[in-house]
């Protein structure tokens, strides 16, 4: 799979914007100097990027609680945790939510064509 570019307004790669978009303003308060990486694993079924900033973190657990149930869950718009609910994808979030795995499954690369444009 590659990732390529800042072309696509697909689903999938709005998604993938959001994930970084969060990285740098939320997880790493909009500071150029603190890294965000980028880890990819393809596998049989699919593959899982994995996202990490480096950020204190946040209350992941009760966010995706508050968005199953339909309160409000978002301080700007909600878009990333919104965007993360695509068929064809599965989010988590590892220790305290500066991690974010997206497993893409299949399917949905190949609707890509194999490449990704974020």
């Amino acid at each position: 799979m590659d990732l390529i570019g800042l072309k696509d307004n697909g689903l999938l790669n709005g998604c993938i914007r959001e994930i970084f978009a969060n990285a740098f303003e939320r997880g790493n308060g909009d500071d150029n100097n603190l890294p965000v990486s980028v880890k990819i694993a393809k596998g049989r079924t699919g593959s899982v990027l994995r996202f990490r900033d480096s950020g204190k973190g946040f209350r992941f657990r009760k966010v995706i609680n508050k968005k199953r149930v339909g309160k409000k869950y978002f301080k700007v718009k909600g878009a990333g945790m919104h965007n993360m609910d695509l068929e064809g994808t599965c989010a988590s979030f590892e220790g305290n939510g500066s991690i974010v795995n997206l497993q893409v499954f299949n399917r949905i690369i190949q609707k890509h064509k194999d490449k990704m444009n974020i």
